[in-house]
């Protein structure tokens, strides 16, 4: 519909969506398809704010395949856009995946760096799941830390945000 209406937003967003379904479905290929015509797209209309968003969702696809160092090539770039976009910063999901890929490279001081500041920019209470996710995976940096009091304290916090939001699926992860 919004390829028809020649609304490139609309278009451009549909691709995200259609990549998302892709990469909860397991096809990886078509997830990245989708989501490089987005990223193509949202940069032809000069449009930061989706741009960062859609470096984002390709970043993490990659951390999924195992690819991190080619997930950070899309991740660290997504967080720089989102820093200097004006008003409240949206870039807590691209941060915690960040620090995710540095995690699984065994690099525990920067996988910390990122997940800390996934968690102290998160403002958005519209989002439970989100938290949850944050606060799951800040707790999986310090367990690798080996800080065990640490993990149990965000592990714990996972599990009282989750129950009060009835998300189920960060809730299955601890």
């Amino acid at each position: 519909l919004s390829k028809k209406l020649h609304y490139k937003n609309g278009e451009a967003d549909a691709l995200n969506t259609y990549g998302e379904v892709f990469h909860f479905m397991g096809d990886y290929p078509g997830a990245l398809r989708m989501q490089f015509k987005a990223l193509q797209m949202n940069r032809e209309m000069k449009d930061a704010r989706r741009e960062a968003e859609t470096l984002g969702l390709i970043g993490i696809v990659y951390n999924e395949l195992g690819e991190y160092r080619q997930a950070l090539k899309y991740l660290l770039p997504a967080n720089k856009i989102f820093r200097e976009l004006p008003g409240n910063f949206e870039g807590s999901f691209e941060l915690s995946n960040t620090g995710d890929a540095y995690d699984f490279l065994n690099m525990r001081d920067s996988a910390l760096y990122y997940q800390r500041q996934a968690y102290e920019k998160f403002t958005d209470t519209a989002r439970p799941h989100l938290k949850s996710f944050i606060l799951t995976h800040m707790g999986t940096t310090y367990f690798e830390l080996g800080n065990k009091d640490s993990a149990l304290k965000f592990y714990n916090a996972t599990i009282l945000n989750s129950l009060r939001a009835n998300d189920k699926i960060n809730l299955s992860v601890v």
